[in-house]
């Protein structure tokens, strides 16, 4: 009966995620058609860009990495043209550099190791700066969390001494931080048992 349970869940789940994504492949289709009416409107171009990444949540979801990476691919796009025309909007920022995230997983995931590696750079970089004008505990979380993605990206590249600089980074800088943060606290507790891993094969 549990394992009967399980299986219904899992089927409500999917269910709900392939009802989300014909909700939101609706979205991506009418955002289009209005940035193609009014190509000036920011709200109409963010909107897109944030239903395309959405779109690539969900894909991820239902492990289609093609399609997810597709659409991440087309959301860092559209929001890297919206952060470089827009500098003042940190949001824009963010948020191009979070869907960097993302491509850079799922191109690591698909073994695109060089590709992932590039994401995850121009993403790190971009956190770095933003991080430089308003440092924040969010920003810092974002940079460990980019920069711990980075290490198992060079880790399965082979790279396994920028692996190690990296995780041991997160460790040294997130012990730093005099705000706490529970988020920080996970991914300077994540660098660590990658590094130990990493030591014992040694």
């Amino acid at each position: 009966e549990i394992s009967l349970g399980l299986v219904g869940s899992e089927m409500c789940i999917r269910d709900s995620i392939q009802s989300a994504l014909i909700s939101i492949k609706k979205a991506v289709a009418a955002f289009e058609f209005m940035v193609q009416q009014f190509p000036e409107d920011l709200g109409h171009r963010s909107r897109l860009a944030l239903s395309l990444r959405l779109r690539g949540d969900l894909h991820s979801e239902t492990d289609d990495i093609d399609s997810a990476i597709d659409s991440y691919e087309a959301a860092t796009d559209r929001l890297r043209s919206l952060s470089e025309q827009n500098s003042e909007v940190t949001e824009y920022k963010v948020d191009f550099c979070v869907t960097l995230m993302n491509l850079g997983s799922l191109r690591n995931e698909a073994s695109d190791f060089a590709a992932a590696i590039d994401s995850f750079d121009e993403s790190l970089a971009g956190l770095s700066r933003l991080y430089q004008v308003q440092a924040s505990s969010d920003l810092q979380s974002l940079i460990f969390d980019c920069k711990l993605r980075l290490a198992f990206a060079r880790y399965d590249l082979m790279d396994v001494g920028s692996a190690r600089t990296l995780l041991k980074e997160i460790i040294e800088d997130s012990s730093k931080t005099a705000e706490s943060n529970p988020e920080i606290e996970t991914l300077k507790q994540e660098a660590k048992q990658f590094l130990d891993s990493i030591d014992a094969e040694q």
